[in-house]
């Protein structure tokens, strides 16, 4: 089972609102032969504390809230902890999640996050409907107070044993914009690919993004 990495911060029913990052890493060779199977995420969320400034040793009313919200809309979800870093706090979840490969362009899960291959697509991020409603109902019922900006960032690791060559749609490699511009990866590297904020809401509003071709 791969292991995979998330940071999600968005603002709760009394914030404001904050930027958020989903964060993974995934092997080309995976990509290019794994069949679908379930995999893990790390779910982390922003909240203004995680004990209550009454009781230390009691959890505060946002983490209560961000339990209750990241249930709603990550089915499976399980809340592990909550940690303070830099002076900002963390409730950290385990979410369930799907790889799936060649599934004729149809989510493999409408209640789960996909990462997506195909033969002729290398990499793309399933968002199902289901959990993009969620999240756009959450942000209405605070009268769009929140901001719900969601940065998807994924470290792909060419582990082929040579060089593998792809394209990319629209996205940052390695913090450099790339559209429609043909790139190659040398044997055991890795490189970061940020998806731009037109291909996440593309995911969010239809389904899925594709990232990067053969």
């Amino acid at each position: 089972m791969h292991y995979f990495k998330f940071l999600l911060c968005f603002g709760l029913l009394f914030l404001t609102g904050c930027k958020g990052s989903i964060e993974t890493r995934v092997n080309i060779s995976d990509l290019l032969s794994t069949k679908t199977k379930d995999i893990v995420g790390d779910l982390y969320v922003e909240v203004p504390s995680c004990t209550s400034y009454k009781d230390s040793r009691q959890e505060s009313d946002s983490l209560q809230k961000a339990k209750t919200q990241i249930s709603n809309i990550f089915t499976g979800a399980q809340f592990n902890e909550c940690f303070t870093k830099q002076f900002k706090s963390y409730a950290h979840f385990h979410i369930p999640m799907v790889l799936e490969r060649d599934n004729d362009g149809k989510l493999a899960s409408e209640t789960k996050l996909n990462i997506q291959s195909s033969e002729d697509n290398l990499l793309a991020v399933g968002f199902p409907s289901s959990i993009a409603e969620k999240l756009k109902r959450l942000e209405e019922s605070s009268l769009r107070t929140q901001s719900l900006d969601i940065e998807v960032n994924i470290e792909v690791v060419n582990d082929t044993g040579k060089s593998h060559s792809f394209r990319v749609i629209s996205a940052y490699i390695d913090g450099d914009p790339y559209v429609y511009e043909s790139l190659s990866a040398p044997a055991d590297s890795s490189f970061l690919v940020t998806l731009s904020n037109v291909s996440v809401d593309n995911a969010k509003q239809n389904g899925s993004t594709f990232v990067l071709l053969h």
